[in-house]
């Protein structure tokens, strides 16, 4: 059968000896033309040891041999038995048949094909992380991680739900969002009553490809668990969280952001007030959420229609669901269900007395976004049960397009946490409520990027010899210990190499350590690279003083680089002002360089002054006798007189001390707990006056 017919019968013989001798040789023009799988079978069933030949059993599981034809019927009703007892034997073969599949190589290519993401991406989201955790730190939130996985309840999971089969034959999932583990941690934890956690961790969502890695999404959480709801502050504190991190983000602007509120008893009124019996609500919310249109299809209405629900049904609810409008807009077009005294009525005022209230609450705490009452805001209505909301953000950059971003969306999601209680044996009467809000960080980090670096420096050398490599790890060990995020580069580079490393990174200085003990200091100045040579010793010091004036921002935050006269708060409690009373105009890297030296010499007298002083140093060039001279003054009542002997004493410094006395005068008349620094730019000396 598998070979051609034999001309004679001694070819035939020969063929038939060969086959039985213990090397099973087959003939040579089979060979060129066989199958590899024929082959295999023919040895494998022609072996002298009787172990090695297979069974019936082998050679149906056997992968040489062609699956029984089966019809689709009668595979399907074999499979659906064997599933139903996940106690046999066949059950757990088939599992473990599903497990020992092989990944081929190109599955192991495809697979990762639609992951990768930049290193910058993640540095802009590393700096979104930090900003979100800083405030959700401020508000009280503490991280709780939940279980990574959880079983694939027919009520959680959807079509993006990334789904997963355990080796004992179970389906599990992975989080879709931080939201649904976190409630069925609660429905197993009844005893926790007040807690505020956050969470920043990946979600999955699962892709319309199959064979692909699910998408990969950065998401992060706050929720606020209460043993009752209280006066809706948690409701405006979860919105007031979210203007605080928008806030703080670059490029934001607040006058394209929205807020959009809803409220299931709103939706509740509406639905009845259009003829819809409670009963088929959820069904019908479904429908709309799934639509998302403000005006529905024909087909739409009449896939809707042959559910059972009127016309005119339909038109009413939608009219509703479509508008958005501010409070009081919304109140006039809500009257007509408003009025009534049935169940529509009750459940219409109650939604919009608690919008109203967190919208009083969330003026209060300083939320400047512009709020919109949305009933057709729907999106997972089984979870929701009161109070719910959604941030968008209109990027006015995207041409002819009327899209908008979700930044962030919440609500209470009491009826979540009951469906997860529904099978424990629990207490009905148990006081647990909760909220949370959840961020999309992806968004945040492509819509607001930024173009600051995690690394200071960049450190390397001219060559790659073990002197060099020692010396090299000798800065790098003292950069390291001011604090100074450091990036070591073992690999020989030349600095045009280096240099472009370090636009891509946003990275402003790059140092090259040179065989004769000096370094280069490369900085990246407006988009142009300005060097300078100076050895080991005096680049460490370089160092060791910006790095104390960055330390001094925690004293003084911000310097005002302005002349007299010109006056800024910094974000602290304490004020501090330079001024500079010169004849001559400083250019203004000399004006730094004299900024960064006074910060030096008053950082630590400053210290020891009350926060909540005003301190005005006026940098002179005079004499330092005439500096020790204003130091002494105490009185502020006399302070003309005593200004005036110092005339005549320093005549040559008359227009200075009138400048001096002036600024004296003015300043004190606006705030009177006012200190004065006098510092003299020809030496290193300097005076309080505290009057």
């Amino acid at each position: 059968m598998c070979h051609k017919p034999f001309s004679t019968d001694m070819e035939r013989i020969k063929v038939l000896s060969d086959l039985r001798m213990y090397e099973c040789i087959l003939p040579t023009e089979y060979l060129k033309s066989a199958d590899p799988a024929q082959k295999h079978i023919i040895k494998w069933f022609l072996n002298h040891d009787p172990c090695k030949r297979p069974n019936s059993t082998d050679i149906l599981q056997s992968q040489y041999i062609p699956p029984p034809q089966l019809k689709d019927t009668e595979l399907h009703e074999m499979v659906r038995n064997t599933l139903s007892n996940s106690k046999s034997k066949n059950y757990k073969h088939l599992i473990a048949s599903c497990f020992n599949q092989k990944v081929s190589t190109v599955e192991d290519i495809t697979f990762t094909m639609t992951t990768g993401k930049n290193v910058l991406y993640h540095g802009r989201l590393d700096k979104i992380i930090e900003i979100v955790k800083e405030v959700f730190q401020l508000h009280g939130g503490v991280w709780l991680c939940t279980p990574l996985l959880m079983p694939a309840l027919n009520s959680v999971i959807n079509e993006n739900t990334v789904t997963m089969m355990a080796r004992w034959g179970g389906l599990t999932c992975i989080p879709h969002n931080l939201r649904i583990s976190f409630a069925r941690f609660l429905a197993h934890n009844p005893t926790i009553s007040n807690l505020k956690r956050y969470s920043i961790d990946r979600v999955y969502r699962q892709r319309r490809v199959y064979g692909v890695h699910p998408r990969e999404l950065y998401e992060a959480a706050f929720d606020i668990v209460s043993s009752s709801k209280g006066n809706l502050i948690a409701e405006a504190e979860l919105l007031s969280i979210a203007s605080e991190i928008f806030q703080k983000l670059k490029n934001f602007n607040h006058n394209n952001c929205i807020i959009r509120l809803n409220h299931m008893s709103l939706v509740q009124g509406i639905l009845m007030y259009s003829g819809i019996e409670k009963a088929r609500h959820l069904e019908i919310c479904r429908y709309f959420a799934r639509f998302k249109q403000k005006d529905l299809t024909q087909e739409q209405i009449e896939e809707l229609e042959l559910l059972g629900f009127a016309n005119h049904q339909i038109n009413i609810a939608m009219n509703f669901f479509s508008m958005e409008h501010s409070f009081t807009d919304m109140v006039e077009v809500c009257r007509k269900i408003t009025v009534r005294k049935s169940k529509c009525g009750i459940f219409s005022r109650e939604g919009l007395r608690h919008i109203e209230t967190v919208i009083k609450h969330i003026e209060s705490l300083n939320v400047k976004f512009t709020v919109v009452i949305a009933p057709g805001l729907m999106n997972i209505l089984q979870f929701y049960s009161g109070f719910l909301f959604e941030i968008v953000y209109y990027n006015k950059s995207k041409k002819n397009v009327a899209e908008y971003d979700v930044l962030a969306a919440g609500g209470c999601y009491d009826k979540l946490i009951s469906s997860f209680r529904r099978n424990l044996d629990v207490n009905n009467d148990i006081k647990q409520t909760a909220l949370g809000i959840s961020l999309s960080l992806d968004k945040l980090a492509a819509l607001f990027p930024t173009e600051s670096s995690e690394i200071d420096v960049i450190l390397c050398s001219a060559c790659s010899n073990s002197i060099m490599t020692e010396e090299k790890l000798n800065i790098a060990r003292d950069l390291w210990k001011m604090g100074i995020k450091t990036l070591v580069l073992d690999v020989e580079q030349t600095l045009e190499q280096i240099q472009d490393y370090c636009q891509e990174l946003y990275v402003t200085n790059i140092v090259m350590l040179k065989e004769t003990k000096s370094v280069i200091l490369r900085r990246l100045m407006e988009d142009k690279f300005q060097d300078k040579v100076m050895s080991v010793t005096e680049f460490l010091e370089l160092m060791r003083r910006k790095n104390r004036e960055n330390s001094l921002t925690n004293i003084i935050p911000q310097i005002n680089n302005s002349v007299k006269n010109d006056t800024r708060s910094t974000s602290e409690n304490q004020y501090i002002n330079i001024v500079f009373i010169i004849e001559e105009k400083l250019v203004t890297t000399v004006k730094r360089r004299y900024e960064s030296q006074i910060s030096n010499a008053v950082s630590k007298t400053l210290q020891k002054l009350s926060p909540k002083v005003r301190v005005e140093i006026l940098a002179l060039n005079v004499d330092a006798e005439l500096v020790k001279a204003l130091g002494s003054l105490i009185d502020f009542s006399t302070i003309e007189s005593d200004i005036s002997i110092l005339i005549k004493r320093f005549s040559h410094h008359k227009k200075d001390l009138n400048k001096v006395y002036n600024y004296i005068i003015d300043t004190k008349h606006k705030n009177t707990d006012t200190v004065f620094v006098f510092y003299t730019l020809r030496g290193n000396l300097f005076k309080l006056m505290i009057c």
